[in-house]
This record gives C-alpha cells, sequence and structure tokens, in this order.
C-alpha cells in the first residue's frame, strides 16, 4: 500500500499512514487489532510537569530539555539524588499472555568525570504502582508488584530487561553495558512464547517468557538516580509500546 502525498510525491505506509477509520491500527491483514502507545518526552517542550507527568524527586538537581528531543535527568551530586517521572492512570494492559507486544526506547548516560555506570539506577518502562519509584535507597525499581521495561539497579554492569507479574520477578540481562555520553535503542519483541531482546536493532537474545503481567493495569515510568555523589545525566527520547488487543 503507498500513501499519495500529492501528483508528484508517493511515501511507502509507516506506522502512522492507516486509513483504517478507528486510528492506530495497523494496516496489514495479519496485524489488525494493535494499540499503538506513543510517549514523546521532548516535542519541542517540556512535558515534565505535573499537567503530563507527575515529577518526584530526591534531593536536587534539574529535569530540563536534553539533545535530540530527550528530556534530561539530571541529580545533584548527592548520593541518591535524581528524579521519578510517573502517570496516575494504569490504562497500559496485556489481555493475554499468548498475545504479541513491542516495546522500544532510546536513552543515554553521561558521566561526570570520575562517575561508574554501575553507580546508576534508572527504569524506562511501566510499572503498576501510580507512584514514584524513586527512594533514598540503592535499589527503588525494586519495589512493586508489576513491571515491564528496561533498566539497571546499582552494581549491575550491564542493561537488563524486566518483566515482574505479582512479585516474580524475570530478568534478562543483555549483557552490554551503557556506554558513557552515547545513545543506545533498547527494544523487546514478545512473539507470545518468548522475549526477543534488541540493541541497536540487533538481537541479542531470545528467553522463553516466565513472568509476565496480563491482569493489571499499567502506568509509563521513568526514573533514575545517581548512587554517587556525581550529578549523571539521563536522557530519554521516547517510549514506544504496541500491543495486539
Amino acid at each position: 500500500m503507498t500513501v499519495k502525498h500529492n501528483v508528484e510525491h508517493t511515501f511507502p505506509a509507516g506506522l502512522n499512514a492507516s486509513q483504517h477509520p478507528a486510528p492506530l491500527h495497523f494496516d496489514l491483514p495479519l496485524q489488525q487489532g494493535w494499540k499503538v502507545y506513543y510517549e514523546g518526552f521532548n516535542n519541542g517542550a517540556i512535558y515534565a510537569d505535573d499537567a503530563y507527568w507527575l515529577v518526584q524527586a530526591n534531593g536536587g538537581g534539574g529535569l530540563g530539555a536534553g539533545d535530540s528531543h530527550s528530556i534530561r535527568i539530571t541529580p545533584d551530586s548527592s548520593v541518591y539524588s535524581g528524579y521519578s517521572l510517573y502517570r496516575t492512570l494504569a490504562d497500559r494492559r496485556l489481555t493475554s499472555a499468548t498475545k504479541p507486544f513491542y516495546m522500544e526506547t532510546r536513552v543515554k548516560l553521561t558521566l561526570e568525570s570520575g562517575g561508574t555506570v554501575p553507580a546508576n539506577g534508572w527504569f524506562v518502562g511501566y510499572t503498576s504502582a501510580n507512584e514514584a519509584m524513586t527512594a533514598a535507597a540503592s535499589n527503588a525499581m525494586d519495589g512493586g508488584d508489576e513491571l515491564l521495561g528496561f533498566g539497571q539497579v546499582d552494581t549491575d554492569t550491564a542493561i537488563s530487561f524486566y518483566s515482574r507479574e505479582d512479585g516474580t520477578q524475570q530478568e534478562i540481562s543483555l549483557s552490554y553495558p551503557l556506554v558513557s555520553g552515547t545513545y543506545v535503542k533498547l527494544a523487546c519483541y514478545y512473539d507470545g512464547a518468548s522475549f526477543n531482546l534488541y540493541r541497536d536493532d540487533s538481537l541479542v537474545s531470545s528467553t522463553a517468557m516466565t513472568s509476565l503481567n496480563v491482569d493489571e493495569g499499567m502506568t509509563p515510568q521513568v526514573y533514575m538516580e545517581a548512587i554517587e555523589d556525581k550529578a549523571n545525566t539521563f536522557d530519554i527520547q521516547y517510549l514506544l509500546f504496541a500491543a495486539e488487543l
């Protein structure tokens, strides 16, 4: 299928090119009935305010525009300082453990001189708890019963994918550390049986699902804390989630 712009230009169909009367449906016959959510964190404006994102801070620091349409979290050089951005409406819910979904984000950690990657905690994804993840503890993301997304807890050297149901967590390491000052794109395609994890569009691993929340709604959540006295920064460009209904 093509989408005509005018008589001189023809563009191939893309995610937002659907001609279906109901929005956010794919055009391919085998992909009908998908719901797509896209969180653009800084599309020309800072959406981190209490009207769009609820913001919880630990200590001081800053929250504002980063680069390449990102939003940037900057701790205040004190241990455990950072931010959590979250919503109060848990409106993201999977309907079956056998239906596929796709999740994608792009993030960057930049270390202050003397900083180290394992001395930072972060998470980008969805949680059941409609409250901030930040706490004055090294593993703030351990709280809550349901969780789905990418992150890293204190002392970990590699990015992990997390899927938690009623407190039972499946953690899959991507065996790849964040590199200071470098964006990385992280994605998970769940095919109805296995989590297929990608880093910068390359398949890293395929692991059978053992834990997945399909009975409770979740809310978007982004969290970052420096677990050291450094003003390390964390940039998040977007969070995309698409699920078959």
